[in-house]
């Protein structure tokens, strides 16, 4: 693994995908009537996340006819050019997966700068977070397998496990301790959290919306993060029931990778 610094710099590179991640996500879903409002049939028009989550759909100028020959950026945004020959929600799954072919894109541009060490890292965490696509289909109700069916833990990955452990990092534990106290990254990932009981209080055992996809379906598993104390769907989190039963604490990717 390559120096403190450039520790930092991948954490603050994947924070700002997690971000971007989250607003694909809610523009497709909460906000997803007023992005629709947005688009157009009859014109070109790109949905751009900023690496705070805010999201808009902007009308780019015309593309020039010849490309830049030196390495071209990632495009700005995601083509949102609205299809009405399509179902509404057909058209909004197609933009989740081209929001997810565009983080890729994005991610491997950014891994581009540092070695190969920390290249795999920035990878690895991308890697960990569930596809936009499938926040969107889970919002709609619509299962991995086309229903209401659910993974099980060998289709799963963990997400948000320990950051040491994800990247094989071989710097010492004081440059470790430097890069969670400089950039507040949670190293131990767990969760007390299960099925939340519908009772009141300060988000406790409340059933409200998930965290990652904003859905607020109660016929999910839901699982809550010791550190933010936000509920998210054990699907969204790639968190079965029965890996939920097996952990005692549990920390989102939010939490695991933000400043």
């Amino acid at each position: 693994m390559g120096s403190t610094r450039s520790l930092s710099r991948v954490y603050r590179h994947v924070v700002g995908i997690c971000y971007q991640r989250s607003g694909f996500i809610t523009a497709l879903t909460a906000d997803a009537k007023k992005f629709v409002a947005l688009c157009d049939p009859e014109k070109d028009c790109l949905l751009c996340v900023d690496s705070d989550g805010a999201w808009e759909v902007t009308f780019p100028p015309p593309l020039p006819d010849v490309p830049p020959l030196d390495h071209p950026e990632p495009a700005p945004g995601v083509n949102c050019k609205l299809d009405d020959t399509v179902p509404l929600n057909d058209w909004l799954l197609q933009i989740a997966s081209q929001s997810d072919s565009w983080l890729q894109s994005v991610s491997s541009h950014l891994a581009a700068q540092f070695d190969t060490a920390d290249k795999d890292c920035l990878l690895s965490l991308v890697n960990t977070l569930s596809p936009v696509h499938q926040a969107v289909a889970l919002s709609m109700g619509i299962g991995l397998d086309g229903g209401n069916g659910s993974k099980t833990p060998d289709d799963t990955t963990r997400e948000g496990v320990g950051v040491h452990k994800q990247c094989g990092s071989s710097s010492s534990e004081k440059d470790n301790e430097a890069v969670t106290q400089n950039q507040g990254i949670v190293l131990d990932g767990g969760n007390e959290s299960k099925i939340p009981e519908k009772t009141t209080g300060d988000g406790e055992g409340v059933h409200k919306e998930c965290g990652s996809c904003s859905s607020k379906k109660d016929n999910e598993s839901w699982i809550m993060c010791d550190t933010c104390r936000k509920w998210y769907h054990g699907d969204c989190m790639q968190i079965s029931p029965s890996m939920d039963e097996n952990k005692e604490k549990y920390t989102c990717p939010y939490c695991s990778l933000a400043e």
